[in-house]
Formats: structure tokens, sequence, C-alpha cells
């Protein structure tokens, strides 16, 4: 005890003398978000209170603080002054270093200086020197700085070379939900592809994928089948759907649940596009049974149509009569009844949602109609619609400040083999990291893998990987992922039990709700998940030589 003492007032004393911070913390925050580095003294005084407190741990990266960044060209002010300090002159510290040049790379993208961005990017594998050969530099500050890379080709104007890059990217970390979904924000040509793989890792981009699928010649029966799943699967949204929202990673697919009227209306839609009458039917009287709480209280269809056309309502109300008066447009139509359906077509609808089975129905009934005779919606330009549409499905409701000022946070930071928690779990008041699983009473395990000191994306495939491991052992081929949430940890001072203080990063947490399967014996109640099957040999395969065989090295 008297030694532990000794340590600790011995680091304080000499961090008294030695002063915490050689150069002024403001310019270092306000380039990246972090305060300048320690001094000797602060360091040792740090080193001190760890081994007085047994907490012989590895240290657990900053998280950079967004209100003191600057944007654009304060931020580049902000850099320069930090790099032209003389603290990296000496070849030291070249992890903050690499990490200054990062922020000044993004201020740089920010002001739109993309060529001044390529060149500080260059810079860090520089700095990095043989580092940058080490599998996990590459797997985290390397696969920033290609992200960042791949940005300021977009910013120059050049998607294509962005988008080759970032698909690329996409590959290296492809079980991490944080980073598919930044890069997704990004990608112009490949986000099919991207979003199906959002898809397997959570049910939450169904919703967005059968939209997408929507837009896209020749998917029309893939589109139809996806809100089947929706449809059956009890999928809930809030009435006013925004993308912004589906990035956000909110669960809303539970299973064994009544969708939302809307789901159920664009469900019915998909169905009658593809000539699925019974089924789009179906999910329509479901719709409306939902809105009016019981069959007894539905309206009558001339009832509804009359409503629908004098536009008295803007909820969901309204948007499921629109549904409905589309399904019905459609049976006309597949019944040769060309006529009909374009009088319900006619001057009378309006204020519609635009979606790819409306807009389908009306270019399928512009079809051999003279353009004087093409009123109300029969009159819209398909192609001029479409172009719109497309446009806002790959923009997300967000000013480009804030996206990429999100960089400094949501971008891999450098991830070293000592800083990454060991795959193994964990132990009460002992051991706070590592994984833990709980079996419920559904059949389910609850996977939760807590990191103290991994970033984000490690704590997110460890997950994967134990979920991997564990439906190894139970003689299963393969798991689905039922719920995916991510955590940021924070660690609070308190007295006499009352928390006091802002708390300081303690580490990700990330909790998935799993079922082991076997793909030729899936069980009937988990059918909305049927194509998000993870391969557990390949999970295992892929994720096992960086997470046990290289840490044993």
């Amino acid at each position: 005890m008297y030694r532990i003492i000794f340590v600790i007032f011995f680091s304080i004393s000499l961090a008294s003398c030695s002063g915490h911070t050689p150069y002024a913390s403001g310019q270092w925050e306000k380039c990246d978000g972090l305060p300048a580095p320690q001094s000797l003294g602060g360091k040792m005084m740090n080193m001190g209170l760890l081994i007085g407190s047994l907490a012989l741990k590895a240290e657990i990266p900053n998280k950079p603080n967004l209100y003191y960044i600057k944007n654009g060209r304060d931020g580049v002010t902000a850099c320069t002054q930090v790099l032209n300090s003389g603290i990296f002159s000496s070849g030291s510290n070249w992890e903050r270093h690499t990490n200054i040049l990062k922020a000044r790379a993004i201020h740089h993208i920010e002001n739109k200086n993309s060529d001044a961005a390529l060149s500080d990017l260059a810079a860090i594998g520089m700095v990095a020197g043989t580092y940058a050969n080490n599998i996990y530099y590459q797997r985290s500050l390397g696969l920033s700085v290609k992200f960042l890379q791949a940005l300021a080709f977009q910013t120059k104007g050049n998607q294509q070379a962005a988008d080759l890059r970032f698909n690329q990217l996409a590959d290296m970390r492809s079980y991490s939900k944080n980073f598919q979904s930044l890069v997704w924000r990004h990608l112009s040509d490949g986000r099919m592809e991207l979003t199906e793989r959002l898809v397997q890792l959570d049910s939450q981009y169904l919703y967005l994928h059968a939209t997408m699928l929507g837009w896209k010649d020749g998917q029309e029966e893939k589109a139809a089948d996806n809100w089947a799943h929706l449809a059956e699967g009890g999928y809930n949204k809030s009435s006013r759907f925004q993308y912004t929202r589906l990035m956000s990673g909110n669960k809303n697919i539970r299973g064994g649940e009544v969708a939302d009227p809307d789901t159920l209306g664009r469900a019915a839609i998909a169905a009658a596009r593809v000539n699925r009458m019974h089924q789009a039917r179906k999910w329509i009287e479901r719709a409306k049974i939902g809105l009016m709480a019981t069959p007894q209280n539905i309206e009558e269809s001339a009832n509804i149509v009359k409503r629908l056309r004098s536009n008295s309502s803007s909820g969901d109300k309204n948007k499921v009569m629109h549904h409905e008066v589309i399904v019905n447009t459609y049976a006309q139509f597949y019944a040769g009844n060309i006529a009909g359906a374009r009088e319900s077509l006619g001057p009378s609808f309006k204020n519609f949602s635009v979606s790819a089975p409306v807009m389908d129905l009306i270019e399928r009934l512009q079809k051999n109609l003279p353009t004087e005779q093409r009123v109300g919606v029969l009159g819209l330009d398909r192609k001029s619609v479409l172009k719109k549409i497309r446009a806002d499905l790959m923009l997300l409701n967000k000013k480009e400040r804030d996206v990429l000022n999100s960089l400094f946070i949501r971008l891999p930071i450098l991830e070293k083999k000592s800083q990454i928690n060991s795959y193994s779990g964990k132990i009460w008041f002992l051991k706070e990291s590592g994984f833990s699983e709980e079996k419920l009473d559904d059949g389910t395990y609850l996977i939760k893998f807590t990191g103290d000191s991994s970033s984000s994306t490690i704590v997110e495939e460890m997950s994967l990987l134990r979920a991997a491991d564990l439906a190894k052992k139970a003689s299963k081929l393969g798991f689905i992922i039922i719920d995916f949430n991510n955590y940021s940890r924070t660690r609070y001072a308190s007295y006499n039990g009352v928390q006091s203080g802002l708390g300081t990063h303690a580490g990700y947490m990330t909790s998935i709700k799993v079922a082991f399967v076997d793909p030729n014996n899936f069980p009937e109640k988990w059918n909305i998940h049927k194509g998000r099957i993870f391969n557990a040999g390949k999970v295992w395969r892929d994720l096992s030589p960086i997470y046990i065989k290289s840490k044993k090295r």
C-alpha cells in the first residue's frame, strides 16, 4: 500500500513540475477536437493513478469533441498552426501527427480544396512509415485515408473514381454497420449492393431496400417480395417517413405484430404492380382495419374514394385511400379496362405519394393516349419525375457540413494490437470488457461485446465473431441478426451514489439479438429474415485470423 501511495505522489509531483501540455490546447481542439498531448509528467501521473487503482488495461482512445472543432478555412488554420509548432519535428508522436494531417484533410474538403486534402493524405503514409504495413493500420487509419481520398475525388467532381474507391472500402469492413452506412451516404453507383449488405446486418434497412428495388427496372417481383416481408413481419414506422430516420438505426421490425397502415398500403401497391391482386386486396383490407380499429367501422369503398378525391385528410388515412385507388386501377388495367383505369387516375386524383409502382402505372396508361388527352396525373413526365426521385434517394436530409463534421467520430481511428480487447468473456467485477450472452425465452440469444479500449468498429466485428462461434458450437450453419444496437459508453464520477460531472468516454458496446439457423431447415417464424442469413463459417474465417490468431502471435 505504501509503495502505491508513493508512486501516485511521485507522479503528481513530477506532473506539477513538468506541466501538463507543452503547447496551448486551443488550436489542437479546434483542429481535431482532441486536447494537446500531455507532457511527460502528465503521462507519469496517469500511469501512477492506473497502477495505484490496479486498473492495468490499455489506454482508452479519446473521443473528439465536435463542439470545439472549427470548419473549413478556420479548421485548416488551426491544424496548420499545430503542424508548424515544432512538436512533430523530432519525429515523435507519429500517431497524433497523422491524426492532425487527417483532420486538416477533412477541413480542406470542407473548403472544397481537394488537391490540398490529397496532399495531406499522402503525407500520412510517410509519417506512419513502416507502421503503414501493419494489418491493424490498414484496416483503420489506412481505411480512413482511402475514404477521404475518395471523398476528395467526389469533391473534384470525379464521382466514378470516388465510387470505385468507396466500393473497395466497403468490402474491407463488411461486418461493420457503422462503416457500411457511412459509405452508403457518399456512394452514387453501387448503393443497391451496399443496401443489401446493410439489410443483412440490420432488418431496419428492409424498408429502404424495398423502396430502392421498386425504382430498379426488372426488380418489380423482388420488390413485391420485400414489401411482403415487411407487411407480414409487422413493420411499423412514423406516418412521415424520412431517409434520415431510416439510416438512424431505429428498430421497427419485431415480428408477430401488425404492420402500420401505410406500410400495408405500399405492400398492396407493390403486389398489384405484378398482378398479385389477391395479396394486394388482403393488405388493403388490413390497412383499413388498422385505421378504423374494427372491420365494422370500415367505410365502404365508394365512400373512401369519395373522401379521397375531396382530399380532406393528409395523414395515414388519406394515404391508404390513395393506395386503394392505385390497387383498384391496377386491377382495371390487368382486366383490360384501360378506359376505366384512366378515369380512376383522372383530374380529380391528386396530392398522392409518388412511388415507383404509381409512376409505372401512369406510364402504362399513357401508352397510345394522345398528348392532348393526358390530363391530371396522366400528364406527368415520368422521366423528369424519376430523375428527381432518384436524386432524392441518393441524398440524405442533412447539411453537407454536418456530414463532414461527423467524420471525426465515424471514421475508423488508428487501431493498435495493444488496444484491442481480447476475445474472451466478461468477468463480474474483475473484467468489464469482452463478450457475454443470454438465451432468451424465444430461443434467440442476446450477445453483447464491450470494449473499453477498442474502436466501435472492432466491437461490432467482435460481436459477429461471437455469434459465428456460438452458431458453430450449436452445430448450426448460419445465424440471423434480429436486432442490432451500437452504444457509446460514458463513465461518471459519483458521490454518495449520485452521478456528477460530464463523464468521460469509456469505450463502446454492441448488442445483437441472433437466432441460429440452418438455411435448409428454416423456422417459419423467421420467414421475414430468410434473405438475411449469415454464413457462420465464413464470418469465422474472415474475422478469427484478425482477432484470435493474430492476437496470439
